[in-house]
């Protein structure tokens, strides 16, 4: 991942003393983010042979949701 994104990815873990439900940081925004695109049928399966046309169909609700932000006022991070 590092040599083609140029990114390290960390699995956020869950504290080995907790006991019950714990809040992680950043999963809401990741989970978040997975609903949005969800939303889109397309991407209920892959139906793409090339790997940048996958790739554009993220972009393509991904910038829809940012237009519908920005048009509302509500951009939230």
């Amino acid at each position: 991942m590092k040599k083609e994104l140029d990114c390290i990815l960390q699995p956020i873990l869950r504290p080995v003393d907790a006991d019950g439900f714990v809040i992680l940081p950043k999963r809401r925004i990741v989970e978040r983010t997975f609903a949005w695109l969800n939303k889109f049928r397309r991407h209920g399966k892959d139906f793409e042979r090339n790997p940048d046309s996958s790739v554009a169909m993220i972009y393509v609700p991904m910038i829809k949701n940012m237009l519908n932000m920005l048009e509302n006022n509500t951009l939230c991070v």
